[in-house]
């Protein structure tokens, strides 16, 4: 895993991000939606006021999951990690450094290839280890193109891994995606985005068979099927839904893509095997 601190070349809203490309553009598309009902044939006012309206409702956290990534999630993922590998390296008092902050979050530096010992041939991750793994992840700075804050985690989080499992080859993942507001344009953002308070949500489904992605899905908070279809009709500006599925296939291709980085930093491989995603030393 690759540590990113680089600095945006881009302002508010143009935030670069690879996880992924639509979240760049959500927040104009929500501010322009505002006038589109002024220009917009007749027949369209009231589907474009309705979403507006939906996008405009407060969702929290437990709107959206019942059970969500916790703090006993991240410990228990720490747990594993560290009975998988540990650092070689010793602080002036003679403790072995830590893998993790005090935060739950990964210590670049202690976690390299060359900082580290292999304690076991495996690490398992179950759908919430996971969760938590990528929450770490992120709060360390590691998932490029996220955001270029130390402050990573109060703005973009994994908020629940609703399903995890492999069948035939083919792995089948949910999760739900928590964003900040202040994520897309700081303190400015609630404005920006026409009534949306808070977070926002971002509901995603994707089936893939090794680097190949299937099909996949997303819902915004609790739209209803029908604004939720026009919001994405408006972001990717089509109404072939096949167009669309592959806009949203990216999204997992860049979630890959980054798992590449336990091969080509650490030299482990990596599957996803029933309910598990591993990781392991051949």
């Amino acid at each position: 895993m690759e540590k990113v601190k680089k600095e945006s070349k881009l302002k508010g809203c143009f935030k670069h991000s690879l996880i992924p490309t639509f979240l760049i553009v959500f927040c104009i598309v929500v501010a322009i939606l505002s006038f589109i009902p002024v220009f917009s044939h007749m027949g369209e006012i009231n589907d474009y006021k309705n979403l507006l309206q939906e996008l405009s409702k407060s969702v929290d956290d437990k709107d959206m999951s019942q059970t969500p990534i916790d703090a006993q999630d991240g410990v228990n993922m720490q747990n594993k990690v560290n009975a998988f590998v540990e650092c070689k390296n010793f602080d002036e008092y003679g403790e072995r450094k830590s893998l993790f902050d005090i935060g739950g979050n990964f210590i670049y530096e202690n976690i390299k290839k060359e900082n580290i010992n292999v304690l076991s041939s495996k690490l398992e991750l179950e759908k919430r280890d996971l969760g938590a793994f990528v929450n770490s992840m992120i709060g360390a700075g590691w998932i490029e193109g996220v955001f270029d804050s130390q402050s990573a985690k109060k703005y973009i989080s994994v908020l629940d891994v609703l399903d995890l499992k492999t069948q035939e080859n083919i792995t089948h993942i949910s999760f739900i995606l928590r964003i900040d507001t202040n994520f897309f344009n700081g303190d400015n953002s609630k404005e920006t985005l026409g009534g949306v308070k808070n977070y926002l949500y971002f509901v995603y489904d994707a089936d893939f068979c090794g680097e190949e992605v299937k099909t996949s899905t997303l819902k915004v908070n609790k739209l209803s099927d029908k604004s939720n279809k026009l919001l994405l009709k408006t972001l990717f500006d089509s109404d072939n839904e096949e167009k669309i599925t592959n806009e949203l296939n990216t999204i997992m291709v860049e979630i890959l893509n980054q798992l590449k980085k336990i091969e080509t930093e650490w030299n482990f491989s990596y599957e996803f095997v029933g309910e598990k995603f591993l990781i392991f030393v051949e």
